[in-house]
């Protein structure tokens, strides 16, 4: 295969895993537009999860997390959960 050839194809190649990668970002969109009920259940693990990888604030050894809540008995079975994060 000539240099010309080679480099013709990995251009190629490239531009053929963008589009997979930007389909597959398509398709999980969607899905989780169309199951909008499963992912409103997950969001709060979401948002403790984001905080705990964006780590602490400079001058700061650790992160901390306060959790408060109006939404009644059945939320604090839910909200149990999130001690799986310490």
């Amino acid at each position: 295969m000539t240099n010309k050839a080679l480099e013709e194809y990995q251009q190629a190649h490239e531009h053929q895993l963008e589009r997979n990668e930007a389909r597959h970002i398509r398709t999980r969109v969607n899905e989780a537009r169309q199951a909008s009920h499963a992912a409103g259940m997950r969001w709060p693990f979401e948002l403790v999860q984001n905080a705990l990888d964006a780590g602490p604030r400079e001058g700061r050894e650790a992160v901390t997390v306060i959790v408060r809540h109006d939404a009644g008995r059945a939320a604090d079975r839910r909200l149990d959960d999130l001690d799986a994060f310490r």
